[in-house]
């Protein structure tokens, strides 16, 4: 309706898996090169999870455009089959010739699986490349993975004859990791979790869907985009149903521009969102139904939208105004008590009970400004950070650069260096949250001369996954040049490697310029990351890591045990 009018050739926003809307954010095209690497691998099964929106299908079917040639592939975008029908759906994706049984129709689940493999071996034989995907992977039965598990039994002296890959959402992890799956989980190559858009990116992936679709440039306001990405939380397909239907108030109201105000009308319209306020289990029951019954076909979306709501917004007001008096007063003692910087004043280590909330002892002095927080993280390199100049500007010119990511309590750890966590209050307000060190459930908070640690759990209450944090980039990446450095890309690279031989187990090839880039490959492969052989940001931070190089890390001594009260102890981090 609203095309003509913003001089649009095609709806802009549309949730069909498109691939030329697709969006290639970092997190995107490294789930994109875990699909190609399927293509290319050994056999075994591949992992692409992501919660209800995230754009898992639409990464596939960028990918089926990009398939590599002698390449077959069988796609099952219905998994909900007993094992003998998903043998027949597969034999029937690949065009495998079989004869049925004329009396009951069907063969027998051997009878597929024979024919499967004569498939296979011919296609092998022709040099092809034979991949199984099967999307939401998440709704197959045990029994059914139980038989892909045995497709994969299918192999030459050389390889295996069947690569599948799994798209599923979160859920897929979980049955993964039941005991009676354990076989199938120890064959999984590779996996990726693909995560929502950053706010950044948002703004990004708004601006990128109107070019593709004829607009020279975007038409939503600053405070209009931060509005989108605040109630979708960068999900796009939320993303999509809230900027369609805005930019329909928008042609209604004759304005060519989307302002924020119609980023608010289109919320309350299409996913029901009410101003903010106290969400009890009543409201978010009756949002849950209405949403289900209006808009089904998104439905996981929009319980994704929910539960972030719930998750800002749910906890009661009797939580947050319960405070720990003393403790506060203890705080914000010390904090106007500092010592000099030749003389700091002890580390105190304050060890939460899991049982008490977070709330209690309340954001606003607990997390920091973005100015304090990153004064807090550029100590852990000791650098003093002043802010005449931007905290990233200042890390490259110190040598150092900016990271900034969004995912888990894993992906932090695997990167290994200190962070700023974005957290949101209960009103939806960011905070900001030095973290300096990651146990299995522990987490250490740097506050100016203190250190305090608290659980996870605690702070997952507030934290939706955003952090950045500080890096060492390669000489040749570096804004600073320091003595006896090697300033040549390849020259570093091959370096780094022979140094990286002597201290992993890891079977490299011979240390030459001509094997530099299958070497890479084999070492990110052993530290779980992408295995593209591409030197990226990922990869250098884990070089730096395995070389036990200078820098700052989160794996330092933690308390392993959450004990039930505050502790006492002095115990050196």
């Amino acid at each position: 309706m609203y095309l003509d009018y913003f001089g649009l050739k095609a709806a802009p926003f549309s949730i069909a898996p498109d691939p030329r809307y697709l969006f290639m954010s970092e997190r995107h095209k490294e789930a994109l090169a875990h699909l190609l690497y399927g293509v290319t691998g050994q056999g075994g099964f591949v992992l692409l999870t992501g919660e209800v929106g995230t754009g898992k299908t639409t990464v596939c079917r960028c990918f089926l455009e990009q398939i590599p040639d002698k390449t077959e592939i069988a796609f099952i975008v219905n998994p909900k089959l007993t094992a003998r029908e998903l043998l027949a759906a597969v034999c029937d994706e690949f065009k495998v010739e079989i004869t049925s049984n004329p009396q009951s129709g069907w063969l027998s689940v051997k009878e597929y699986t024979d024919a499967l493999n004569q498939y296979l071996l011919r296609e092998y034989e022709r040099g092809h490349h034979t991949v199984l995907i099967i999307d939401e992977a998440q709704n197959l039965s045990i029994d059914v993975l139980e038989q892909l598990r045995l497709l994969t039994n299918l192999e030459t002296s050389e390889k295996k004859l069947l690569q599948i890959i799994l798209l599923g959402q979160p859920e897929l992890l979980t049955l993964l990791a039941k005991p009676e799956l354990r076989q199938l989980s120890q064959r999984v190559t590779a996996r990726y979790h693909l995560s929502a858009l950053s706010k950044a990116e948002t703004a990004q992936y708004l601006a990128f869907r109107l070019s593709v679709a004829g607009m020279s440039r975007a038409n939503f306001t600053p405070s209009a985009t931060a509005k989108v990405y605040k109630l979708s939380q960068g999900i796009p397909r939320l993303i999509n149903l809230i900027a369609d239907r805005a930019m329909l108030g928008a042609y209604a109201a004759d304005s060519t521009i989307v302002e924020a105000v119609y980023i608010k009308a289109a919320a309350k319209e299409v996913l029901g969102q009410q101003e903010p306020g106290p969400v009890t289990a009543h409201t978010h029951s009756t949002r849950f139904t209405w949403l289900s019954a209006v808009l089904s076909g998104a439905a996981g979306g929009l319980m994704l939208l929910l539960f972030a709501v719930v998750f800002k917004l749910g906890i009661t007001q009797e939580a947050r105004e319960a405070k720990s008096a003393a403790y506060i007063a203890n705080n914000q003692q010390n904090r106007e008590g500092k010592t000099s910087e030749t003389n700091p004043a002890p580390v105190s280590e304050v060890l939460l009970s899991g049982n008490q909330s977070f709330d209690q002892f309340n954001l606003s002095w607990l997390a920091l400004g973005r100015s304090e927080a990153y004064q807090s993280l550029f100590k852990q390199w000791h650098l003093d950070w002043q802010e005449d100049n931007s905290p990233c500007d200042f890390a490259l010119n110190s040598g150092l650069d900016c990271l900034e990511h969004k995912g888990n309590w894993r992906s932090l750890r695997q990167l290994n260096r200190p962070a700023i966590l974005t957290l949101y209050d209960t009103d939806g307000a960011i905070k900001y949250l030095p973290v300096v060190g990651v146990s299995d459930q522990a987490v250490t908070v740097a506050m100016g001369d203190q250190e305090l640690i608290f659980s996870r759990d605690q702070i997952d209450r507030h934290w939706l996954g955003e952090f950045t944090l500080i890096w060492q980039p390669p000489p040749y990446r570096s804004a600073v040049i320091r003595p006896g450095q090697i300033m040549d890309k390849t020259a570093w690279l091959v370096d780094t490697m022979r140094q990286l031989q002597s201290v992993l187990d890891v079977r490299f090839l011979e240390n030459t310029e001509a094997n530099l880039k299958e070497n890479i490959k084999r070492f990110q492969a052993a530290s779980g990351l992408v295995a593209d052989g591409i030197p990226g940001q990922m990869t250098v931070i884990q070089f730096n890591t395995a070389l036990n190089k200078a820098v700052p890390r989160l794996d330092r001594k933690l308390i392993s045990e959450i004990k039930p009260k505050i502790s006492d102890s002095q115990e050196a981090l």
